[in-house]
C-alpha cells in the first residue's frame, strides 16, 4: 500500500530512481529527501517526510490508512508534477 522511499541523503537535486520505483509497485510513495521533488512529481501522489517535522506525514498516512476512497485518489493523480511538461 506504502512505500517507504528514503533517498542516501537530503542534498539539492538529489533524486533517485526508488520513487519511480514505488510508482511502478503500485505504491503510494513516503517521500524523504530534497525538496525539489516537488518540481518533477506531483505532491498530490506522493506523502512527503521531513525528519525535522514528521508530524504532517504522518497524519496524513493514518487519514489515507483509514479512508480507502482517500487512498485511492492519491493513487490516481497523475505521477508528474506537470504532465508532459514536466519532462
Amino acid at each position: 500500500r506504502f512505500a517507504l522511499v528514503m533517498e542516501n541523503e537530503d542534498r539539492p537535486g538529489y533524486i533517485t530512481e526508488k520513487i519511480v520505483n514505488a510508482y511502478l509497485g503500485g505504491s503510494i510513495p513516503i517521500y524523504y529527501g530534497t525538496r525539489q521533488v516537488f518540481d518533477i512529481f506531483n505532491p498530490k501522489s506522493f506523502v512527503f517526510y521531513d525528519k525535522n517535522d514528521p508530524g504532517p506525514a504522518l497524519a496524513q498516512i493514518h487519514f489515507l490508512e483509514t479512508n480507502p476512497v482517500a487512498y485511492q485518489a492519491m493513487l490516481d493523480e497523475p505521477i508528474l508534477a506537470n504532465g508532459r511538461n514536466t519532462i
